[in-house]
């Protein structure tokens, strides 16, 4: 059994989905359901979503005001940290300031910025600690099947990926699946782009260790588009996003 705390308490952590529901969408709900995860606690400075964590998902954990109160009375084993970008960094740095986790799953993107990372990597070396970042396709059975059996077998010659939102944000998803199924990415350079609210939009040329491909995105509310085509020697791959479908053989 490993115990958990959650820092965070927006809808990534338990906003999108309900305990009455089929699908599992946040942490508190996949940390309820797992057979081998205790959830100790859930960090949350703001006191109306503390009501509402509480109201909706019950009583069987301790919520806080203050990491320190947590991490007082709860050592947990993992750490999940799911607050606003901009706080990755001082949070994941405040929990090594007092205790050293076995595991620490952020939310994307981990850091903010270059120098950030370059702080980061000290301070992983330094406490010996794993931090992952949550990309959930990473851990999808089907995809992993797909990279192993499938693309590492056949020559890869060019792909092309579609989503929306930004660059940053949902756009850090089709970077980690592209440096997951096509190959190590050593280049981004942009064809065309526009800064919309703090992110990222336009085409980008994406440089593999195998081929080059072209990554866009779209800035539209009433869309919700996630799609990368992968051109290989026997076949195309469409990976399309989870309210989609899943994978296609062309």
């Amino acid at each position: 059994m490993y115990s958990l705390t959650i820092v965070g308490g927006g809808n990534i952590s338990c906003g999108y989905d309900n305990p009455k529901g089929n699908d599992i969408l946040t942490h508190i709900n996949g940390a309820l359901h797992h057979p081998n995860i205790i959830l100790n606690s859930i960090v949350e400075i703001n006191e109306d979503r503390q009501k509402y964590i509480l109201n909706k998902w019950g009583n069987g954990f301790d919520i806080y005001s203050s990491l320190e109160n947590s991490i007082d009375k709860h050592k947990s084993d993992i750490f999940i940290v799911a607050t606003p970008t901009k706080l990755h960094f001082k949070v994941i740095t405040d929990i090594l300031s007092i205790y050293s986790p076995k595991l620490i799953i952020c939310e994307k993107p981990i850091v903010s910025n270059l120098s950030e990372l370059e702080k980061l990597n000290k301070l992983i070396k330094l406490h010996n600690i794993k931090i992952v970042t949550n990309y959930s396709r990473r851990f999808d059975k089907s995809l992993n099947v797909l990279k192993d059996k499938i693309l590492n077998a056949n020559n890869k010659y060019h792909f092309y990926g579609t989503f929306t939102k930004g660059l940053i944000h949902n756009g850090s998803h089709m970077i980690d699946l592209i440096n997951m199924l096509v190959g190590n990415i050593y280049n981004i350079e942009s064809i065309n782009k526009e800064i919309i609210n703090d992110d990222i939009f336009g085409q980008f040329i994406v440089e593999t260790d195998f081929c080059k491909g072209i990554i866009s995105n779209i800035n539209d509310d009433k869309l919700s588009v996630f799609e990368l085509v992968i051109y290989t020697d026997l076949a195309k791959v469409i990976i399309v996003g989870e309210n989609k479908g899943g994978i296609k053989f062309g």
